[in-house]
């Protein structure tokens, strides 16, 4: 070859060098008697580069030096080559031959690089340390991958620029940068672990961080992450030791864990916790509102305290509370549930002591805990559940906002309960809160009517100008004051009311009974079929007893008054209780008229004699035309039970046909009888007419023996005995 041919291919060559940024794939060079031969194509794709710390020897080689244009410590698969910036070349480290050690990017050097791959050395570690912790960076080029191998452990000192980094590989990576990085976009975390952060508040994540597919990511210092940025945990770990960070917002999906190692671990954010599945162990802080709202579970498990002031939201899903502490699963402020979601209590006493809870068609459940803390709101059919526990109690200081739905939890405290608003509240624990009831609107129900016999209202005073409902399928006591205009009715079981009531509206019995042992107020009281009304105080206005119900003064032996009219309609029943041997009965106390009908039920105890008399019905109404209809119960052998007027009569009915005697003496007829219970009856008829049906009260003929005296004048007189 000419010289001048020579010298032409060198420039060539050297012109080719200078346009790198169009480098070839496999950009080769090799001297052969004095030749330069160019082997490879021209392109854009990057090269795979091994670090090679000894270039004297055939392949990559482990071990240490300086990571710059200068020396030729990469190994490209044929030959060694100085790295190239023009191009991102893809850096690999570990050959698996020779120790590792550290690898230094020198003050004033930037180097650009494509994806970062670190594999298994022949024994050690690598480290990329910094000349300069300001000067010495590594310009990351085309969002590139940092891979490092399964049990490798590495560690980047280096600042990062340009653009953002997938961690891959099962390893783990340190990112322990003297000055903050200052690359843009967002870094995920796919695999393995990252390690961030050597000083406190060094910026070493500048963008967004995606923690996913089973990974961590850890910190090293707090606040490494920028303020700016959005922290998501999809599936994998954030792992904040003792640490604390700031982010401006955080998503917690596919149960990923925000786990923390001390109480003083704090994750702050200005905007929102979006947690959607999973566990969060560190305290949540800040203006953030925290917000549920896809399916799945979130645990709320911190040892710190949760002190973000946006509130919470629950739309969907479940968030379960198991702080290890007081009162601070959930912070003061406004709590929603709603949409069938569920808050849960895994601990006693969770939230916060100055916290409002709304439960709006969703579900508050305290699995069988205690809690206390402000006001509680339950609208849109909630409920409030304690796992079935009549023992844990949901203390309330302030006040109860009940509007519709279900509260099967027990309700303490000083705090009142509201109810104001239309639709039906549903109670079904003994409630022992103090701050008294006032109900305005709707339905508020005492009981479920189910085989569990409870649910009470609390101990204060109750003023209703809407509907009680009393629901129970067994004995229970109503001590409640009642004030107000609004009604009362009992669907099932044995409510004793026992306050001093005044409620003007109506008391209806559907069914079970209510015994007044106090007072109850002006209106009407209806007992439907099936039901029946008793007691021994004072019911202020008329009873209807329908047909079909009843009416059971006292309980034991008592009395009842009435203060209105009392009906006692056909195929009604009324039962009282009647002592021979006391003796003593059952009353009922007339303020006012009764109607007599239906069935008189006599429960007998102890002896009955003939003659004795028993006061039913007392008062000026006691007595008037009507009268039962049948009379039911039996004072024993012999004698029977006889109605008039509210007094209850025992007559002897004798064991046989009594046997009448006479004698005449002159003009005068001895009658004579040996049976109780019987009187002397006649009647006059001519001969021709005989024995008649009408029978008469012969005078003074109630007891034996009876004089009578003959008169010619009369045609024929009969005489006969009948029960008294």
């Amino acid at each position: 070859m000419s010289m001048r041919a020579a010298s032409y291919l060198n420039q060539s060559l050297r012109q080719l060098l200078a346009l790198s940024a169009l480098k070839a794939s496999i950009l080769k060079l090799s001297i052969i008697t004095g030749l330069a031969v160019i082997a490879g194509t021209l392109g854009t794709q990057a090269a795979d580069l091994t670090w090679d710390a000894d270039t004297g020897t055939t392949g990559a080689q482990d071990g240490v030096g300086n990571w710059n244009t200068v020396a030729n410590n990469w190994w490209d698969g044929a030959a060694n080559v100085t790295w190239n910036n023009a191009t991102p070349d893809n850096a690999i480290f570990g050959a698996a031959s020779g120790a590792a050690g550290t690898v230094t990017v020198p003050s004033n050097t930037t180097n650009t690089v494509g994806n970062i791959t670190f594999n298994a050395p022949g024994s050690g570690v690598y480290n990329i340390a910094a000349g300069s912790s300001t000067t010495s960076k590594l310009n990351l080029s085309g969002n590139p991958t940092i891979n490092v191998a399964s049990g490798v452990f590495a560690t980047n000192l280096v600042v990062f620029s340009g653009t953002s980094f997938t961690k891959l590989g099962a390893g783990t990576f340190v990112l322990k940068a003297g000055a903050a990085n200052i690359n843009s976009g967002p870094t995920v975390v796919g695999a393995g672990t990252l390690l961030i952060g050597t000083s406190s508040g060094r910026l070493v994540i500048p963008g967004n961080l995606t923690i996913t597919n089973g990974s961590l990511a850890q910190l090293g210092q707090s606040e490494q992450i920028a303020d700016s940025a959005t922290l998501t945990v999809d599936g994998a770990t954030f792992d904040m030791t003792s640490r604390s960070e700031t982010v401006a917002g955080v998503v917690l999906d596919n149960d990923g864990l925000i786990n923390a190692s001390s109480s003083g671990a704090n994750l702050t954010s200005p905007t929102v916790f979006d947690v959607r599945s999973g566990n969060i162990y560190a305290g949540l802080a800040g203006a953030a509102s925290l917000i549920k709202t896809t399916g799945g579970t979130v645990l709320l498990t911190n040892t710190t305290v949760n002190s973000y002031t946006g509130g919470t939201i629950i739309s969907a899903g479940v968030l379960e509370l198991g702080h290890s502490g007081t009162g601070n699963g959930l912070p003061a402020g406004i709590t929603s549930i709603s949409n069938s979601a569920t808050l849960r209590i895994g601990k006693d006493n969770q939230i916060n002591a100055g916290a409002t809870v709304i439960v709006d068609a969703g579900t508050f459940e305290l699995l069988a805990h205690n809690e206390t803390f402000g006001s509680i709101i339950l609208a849109n059919a909630g409920q409030i559940l304690n796992g079935g526990s009549n023992s844990k109690t949901l203390t309330m200081n302030t006040s109860m906002d009940f509007r519709n739905g279900l509260c099967a939890t027990v309700l303490g405290g000083t705090g009142s309960m509201v109810k104001s608003t239309a639709g039906t509240v549903t109670l079904t624990m003994n409630n022992s809160y103090s701050g008294g009831t006032l109900i305005s609107g709707g339905i508020l129900q005492v009981g479920d009517g189910s085989g569990v016999n409870r649910g009470t209202l609390g101990s204060g005073n109750v003023t209703n100008d809407a509907v009680i409902v009393l629901n129970h399928s067994g004995s229970f006591t109503l001590a409640n004051v009642i004030s107000g205009s609004g009604s009362l009715t009992s669907l099932g079981g044995a409510a004793t009311l026992t306050g001093a009531s005044a409620y003007s509206g109506a008391t209806t019995v559907s069914g079970g009974t209510v015994f007044v042992n106090n007072t109850i107020g002006s209106g009407p009281v209806n007992v439907q079929s099936g039901a029946t009304v008793g007691g021994t105080g004072i019911i202020g206005g008329l009873v209807n007893i329908q047909s079909g119900g009843n009416l059971s003064p006292g309980t034991g032996t008592g009395a009842l008054s009435i203060n209105g009219n009392l009906t006692l309609n056909a195929s009604s029943t009324s039962t009282f209780d009647v002592n021979g041997t006391t003796p003593a009965n059952d009353s009922v106390v007339l303020g006012a008229n009764v109607t007599y009908g239906g069935t008189l039920n006599i429960v007998t105890g102890g002896a009955f004699t003939a003659g004795q008399q028993f006061v039913l019905f007392s008062g000026a109404g006691a007595t008037n035309a009507s009268n039962f209809a049948s009379l039911s119960g039996s004072p024993g052998a012999n004698l029977a039970f006889a109605f008039t007027n509210g007094v209850l009569s025992v007559v002897s009915t004798g064991s046989s046909q009594p046997t009448l005697n006479f004698l005449r003496t002159g003009n005068t007829l001895t009658f004579s009888w040996t049976e109780p219970g019987f009187k002397l009856i006649g009647q006059t008829n001519s001969v021709s007419t005989g024995l008649g049906t009408l029978w008469g009260d012969v005078p003074f003929g109630a007891n034996s023996p009876v004089n009578v005296d003959i008169n010619p004048a009369n045609g024929a007189v009969f005489f006969g005995l009948a029960p008294q």
